[in-house]
């Protein structure tokens, strides 16, 4: 409708124009509060987690190269990590993704790919590449995690395995994305 008045076509009666400043002003907050609450959900995801992307085969056959991963950053702020959780945590400047094998105190040691705790066979049921790997013995340190890949084909200097303070784990990772081809996972611990 034209708003304006012309001779051949006189402003409609009854209508009044000078409120449409307002009603503009309305659809701006309107706009502007969508663009509030998406900030937020999005700081919100992030506050509580994140996806990234696995990178190198140390974790096969459990995480594939390429696959995304959703670790909830969360997951350890009233619990420690437990044996088993597959988590993120960074190591001489690297983001890793691997398995907590070993807790505070214990003792570690892999030999000819077989995971030892304390002498004897920690129980895990997850898959593992069996390999040649062999990790001496040592004792983990108070809040420090030993974490190892599922690989365990891999040669103990391609950053298989780590030893890392807990402030030093990101979070836990929860699942999987495999783009192609196309499946989801969840990540157990084992």
């Amino acid at each position: 409708m034209n708003r304006v008045g012309t001779a051949d076509r006189p402003m409609a009666e009854g209508i009044d124009y000078s409120w449409g400043w307002r009603v503009a002003v309305r659809r701006m907050l309107g706009i502007l509060g969508v663009g509030v609450a998406l900030m937020l959900a999005v700081q919100a995801v992030g506050w509580f987690g994140c996806f990234t992307m696995v990178s190198g085969p140390s974790m096969n056959p459990t995480l594939a190269s390429g696959e995304l991963i959703w670790v909830d950053r969360r997951s350890y702020g009233a619990t420690a990590p437990v044996r088993g959780d597959v988590v993120v945590a960074r190591h001489r400047g690297e983001w890793i993704v691997k398995r907590v094998v070993g807790l505070p105190g214990e003792e570690v040691e892999v030999r000819e790919g077989r995971l030892y705790v304390n002498g004897g066979n920690p129980g895990m049921q997850h898959a593992v590449m069996p390999g040649p790997l062999s990790i001496a013995p040592g004792r983990l340190g108070r809040d420090r995690y030993a974490l190892l890949g599922d690989n365990r084909s891999e040669l103990a200097s391609t950053l298989v395995h780590a030893v890392v303070p807990s402030a030093r784990i990101m979070g836990k990772v929860l699942f999987r994305v495999r783009l192609w081809p196309v499946g989801f996972g969840v990540v157990g611990a084992g």
